[in-house]
């Protein structure tokens, strides 16, 4: 992937960028004075524009499937771009030509494509830019659509000045068609998301923009919707910034008549638009040029608040005011915009960035189209009355901003685990942590399902029937797979079904399904499945215990052989309970390899060998566990890994901790190194630290082998 960074530059993607939107900003107001040209009506221009900004206002969902299923995007989004291009030809050749209601049907043809050019390039940046370079990319990539507003309709203005408004539509056709080759060049995505490439995955598992198989069209749909809401971040700041976007839409549309009223000609409120797009230039370069840029939902935040006092000063009506006013506008939008895909980049899954950005940028046309046809009237009847309303808007996105806090900025700990988490001695107390959180009612042997969705509602509906949750619950954990992947397959054979704490959650409580055939989940080496658990856990702490006490019982051969043998669900929970004890030596350790208790006594602490940025010698380490939730896989990690730990007598020495993918990224400069599974591993991308990938959660052997690759020991 860095080899292809190197070959692509992140300049070549800048200038493909800024033409593409240059040629955007320029179409609208050149459709504006073409239409009543050609056509006599002089609303004829605006209706197409409305086609145009109604079509992307709901191409973006399916388009960022589209681009998300593809093994090279930017071949698509060339193709996108060639296509609005054509789109915007034919609607110049047929207006006067062909009867008007069709040449609308092209721009709403056209508008389906809009998305491509904002949100869909826009999700390609990270495999543009390397992760340390990202922000600043950021900032570049938004700072292209300050440039195309300031630049495309002046351009328009001058073109259809000298040589006509259809001259003006077809320098735009040509600008958008100079970023074809840079759209195409865009790397493919095969290895993007992977730390390193690993030895012996095939290409598919290695495209992040492979769906699980048989996943539909309107599965991914619904995955990238669940994806922005259940994300919180990701929520907070798509919904403060469409809610922003109503009021941009509104000031916008009150920057004319107030150069007419403040300044004394209709004509100013187009200086108004271009100053509005300067400023944001200017701050989005002095924001690219900031060594450690702030927090981008901070940034997001006080762009926000900045914009609810803008229109405030510009109702007073003083031109002084105004001018500081637009200066003030554009001086939010442009960091607001950074910080906004800064906050998509850093939460959105690898295989649905493109549907997360591009139904972001719909959404945002939407609350951008909704807010200047509400002030258009308002502003004719009360021109600082439709100034307040955009000052409310922008008040109200930050009153969602503030309802909508981010649980992980203030997230504590995990407590610290219990006796059964540190004593194999104590394997009657694991099973008595497990037996209480699993009913024999919720045990189902010889379970027949026709897929992997059948197996989990399988296990969903026992846990429903016991008064652990409700149906909503279950669809949470199918979602939670075709968002992350079959990353639950924790071992051969074992499905480990779960979700988020949720108001779906009436209790903490389990189930186990036995399969009577195997089923597949997708996993690479895991596949096919025979048992599925479920987990239902009201917060991240309670069930820790029993996660843990799991955990061993499926790694103890002697009791996972004791419950895959059990006859019926009595005997099960029998052998869960304690009844039929076989606590044989722990033989998941292999022979072959070095005693773990050798690094104690004649190898130096483990903080010696990590690298100088890591922490100082003596101090505690710290290695990071996760899945998709952090409240159920990880935690089946962290206990093995704590087992090796205490066999290797480095337990005071390193910490481990549970946690989701979504924290991780906030806390991987804290951790020596984050273990977790393949397709996690595709989500996290490069987060500076080493991400170790583990097959089989429950084998101390394989963590083993994993611990001693960390540290080279």
């Amino acid at each position: 992937m860095l080899g292809m960074m190197k070959r692509y530059a992140l300049g070549c993607y800048l200038g493909g960028a800024a033409a593409a939107r240059a040629g955007d900003e320029m179409s609208g107001p050149a459709l504006l004075l073409a239409g009543p040209v050609l056509t006599g009506s002089p609303s004829s221009g605006s209706s197409l524009l409305a086609g145009i900004m109604a079509a992307a206002a709901v191409g973006g969902p399916l388009f960022g499937v589209v681009l998300d299923r593809s093994a090279r995007p930017g071949r698509l989004l060339a193709a996108a771009l060639a296509l609005y291009a054509a789109g915007l030809a034919a609607i110049l050749l047929g207006l006067g030509r062909v009867p008007f209601a069709l040449t609308v049907l092209l721009a709403v043809g056209a508008g389906l494509l809009g998305p491509a050019l904002s949100g869909g390039w826009t999700s390609q940046l990270p495999r543009v830019a390397p992760p340390p370079g990202l922000p600043r990319a950021t900032a570049l990539d938004a700072m292209t659509f300050s440039l195309a507003a300031l630049v495309g309709p002046a351009l328009a203005g001058a073109v259809a000045g000298t040589a006509g408004a259809p001259a003006a539509v077809a320098v735009s056709i040509a600008l958008i068609g100079l970023a074809l080759p840079a759209a195409w060049m865009l790397p493919a995505p095969a290895r993007s998301a992977l730390p390193a490439p690993l030895p012996g995955a095939s290409a598919a598992l290695l495209g992040a923009s492979a769906p699980l198989s048989g996943a539909s069209v309107v599965a991914d749909l619904t995955a990238g919707l669940r994806a922005i809401v259940r994300n919180r971040p990701l929520a907070r700041a798509t919904a403060t910034s469409v809610v922003s976007c109503v009021g941009q839409g509104a000031l916008l549309t009150c920057w004319p008549p107030l150069g007419a009223a403040v300044l004394g000609g209709a004509d100013r409120g187009a200086l108004l638009l271009s100053a509005t797009a300067a400023s944001a230039l200017v701050a989005g370069a002095v924001l690219s040029r900031h060594p450690r840029p702030p927090r981008p939902d901070t940034v997001l935040l006080g762009g926000t608040l900045l914009l609810v006092l803008a229109p405030l000063l510009a109702a007073t009506g003083h031109p002084a005011a105004l001018i500081a006013a637009v200066l003030l506008t554009g001086a939010a939008e442009g960091p607001q915009l950074t910080a906004l895909f800064a906050i998509r980049h850093r939460e959105a899954p690898e295989r649905l960035r493109g549907q997360v950005f591009t139904t972001g940028a719909s959404l945002k046309i939407t609350g951008f189209a909704l807010g200047a046809v509400l002030a258009g009237p308002l502003a004719t009847w009360s021109l600082p009355g439709a100034l307040v309303v955009a000052g409310g808007c922008e008040a109200f996105a930050v009153l969602v901003f503030v309802c909508l806090p981010d649980p992980a900025e203030a997230d504590a700990p995990f407590s610290p685990p219990g006796l059964c988490d540190r004593a194999m001695s104590s394997m009657m107390t694991c099973m008595e942590d497990v037996k209480d959180l699993l009913p024999v009612e919720a045990v189902r042997l010889d379970v027949r399902a026709a897929d992997w969705r059948a197996a989990i509602g399988a296990a969903g509906r026992l846990m429903v029937e016991t008064g652990a949750t409700t149906d909503e619950y279950t669809r949470e954990m199918v979602a939670n797979v075709e968002e992350n992947g079959p990353y639950i397959v924790i071992a051969p054979g074992v499905a480990f079904a779960h979700s988020r704490p949720s108001p779906a959650v009436l209790s903490t409580g389990m189930s186990w399904v036995r399969l009577a055939e195997p089923v597949e989940f997708g996993h690479e080496s895991n596949d096919p499945v025979t048992l599925v658990v479920a987990l239902a856990a009201q917060d991240s702490t309670a069930h820790t215990s029993a996660m843990a006490s799991l955990a061993r019982l499926l790694g103890d051969p002697d009791t996972a052989a004791a419950l895959a043998a059990a006859p019926t669900p009595e005997a099960l929970h029998a052998v869960l309970a304690g009844e039929r004890p076989e606590d044989g030596p722990e033989t998941s350790e292999p022979s072959t390899t070095p005693e773990p208790t050798t690094p104690e006594p004649t190898t130096p602490e483990p903080s010696t060998t990590p690298e100088p940025s890591e922490p100082r010698a003596g101090s505690l380490h710290k290695i990071l566990t996760v899945c998709g939730n952090g409240v159920g896989t990880s935690l089946f990690l962290k206990n093995t890994l704590e087992q090796v730990l205490d066999r290797w007598g480095w337990s005071r020495f390193v910490t481990v901790e549970a946690t989701d993918t979504i924290s991780a990224k906030g806390k991987a400069s804290e951790a020596v190194a984050l273990l977790t599974s393949r397709e996690i591993a595709r989500t996290l991308g490069d987060v500076g630290r080493p991400v170790k990938v583990v097959q089989d959660f429950t084998s101390t052997a394989e963590v083993d082998a994993v611990l001693r690759d960390t540290y080279d020991v």
